[in-house]
């Protein structure tokens, strides 16, 4: 049987995932709970120029191979022009000279997931399907129920994938300002970033998606162009502020950050950026969105 072990990626994904696994008959070992000490960990170890979410996934690696030995790691690949596609090289390579016995980390690519998946779990295309069929099925329902919200202040949350979804790595942003009565809503949610990136269909429709390409018409990785189309959908269905979400060293949001900041000044949208690396203050966060959300009231009093 597989020794499964993947970084996390929030608390309602990972046994989602975990799950997926398990059906294909492999046994699954998580890496302990992120804390801080994963980051640092990943951070010692990592190349200075590399993005928050290479340090977190290094450090889950870390981690769990201080407690495990030959164990299969496996992680999305996304086949595209983001930092994103080189992490499994560079962490192998990391992991290797650290001295930790593991099998390798097994890329599952977007363009041939089956193919990956068939070869790292044993367990034929049927199978792969309608277990994936199901899990997709469980992450739109986990969705649903996690991400509701109600509240008198319509939030958008733009940004980058793995912080966004990662309550650890944003310290539990979405919380944050659901308390503090505002109804909180993002696209970029892991069921449509597998449409999108398996499926090829679009979350926007075609006359966010062409507004989005004539403010930035050449080829991004990661999701600063989502983040621009993002920005456009909150400002057309008139939200109250967006909170734009960047890991330090991401190059696909340092990109779109002049489009962003110049769609807030043209549309007078109140924008929050947050920065987040090892070293962000909960108590400023707090501090940061408080004073957001007390100027869009007084915003919308005037």
């Amino acid at each position: 049987m597989t020794k499964i072990n993947f970084p996390h990626l929030g608390t309602i994904y990972t046994p989602i995932l975990k799950n997926f696994f398990e059906n294909l008959g492999c046994e699954v070992i998580l890496p302990p709970k992120s804390t801080i000490k994963t980051i640092q960990k990943g951070s010692e170890v990592s190349p200075k120029l590399m993005c928050v979410p290479f340090k977190w996934n290094t450090g889950n690696y870390i981690e769990s191979l201080e407690k495990h030995k030959d164990l299969t790691l496996v992680q999305y690949h996304s086949c595209g022009s983001c930092k994103f596609h080189t992490y499994y090289l560079t962490q192998t390579t990391i992991l290797k000279e650290l001295g930790y016995k593991f099998k390798g980390i097994y890329p599952i690519r977007a363009k041939w997931i089956l193919n990956d998946l068939n070869k790292i779990t044993k367990a034929n295309y049927f199978k792969i399907i309608n277990s994936a069929r199901k899990t997709l099925k469980e992450i739109k329902h986990a969705e649903k129920e996690h991400f509701k919200s109600e509240g008198d202040i319509k939030i958008g949350v733009c940004g980058e994938i793995f912080t966004i979804l990662n309550s650890d790595c944003n310290l539990n942003l979405f919380r944050k300002l659901k308390e503090r009565n505002c109804y909180v809503e993002t696209k970029l949610l892991l069921s449509n970033f597998i449409k999108e990136a398996i499926f090829r269909k679009k979350t926007f429709n075609k006359e966010i998606r062409a507004k989005a390409k004539k403010l930035f018409p050449e080829k991004l990785g990661g999701h600063g162009f989502f983040s621009i189309e993002s920005m456009l959908y909150f400002i057309k269905m008139n939200f109250d502020g967006v909170v734009f979400v960047r890991p330090l060293s991401c190059s696909s949001e340092i990109a779109v950050e002049p489009i962003i900041n110049s769609l807030k000044k043209e549309h007078k949208m109140p924008l929050l950026t947050l920065n987040f690396d090892e070293t962000t203050s909960e108590i400023n966060l707090d501090n940061r969105i408080e004073a957001f959300v007390e100027t869009i009231k007084m915003k919308n009093e005037n």
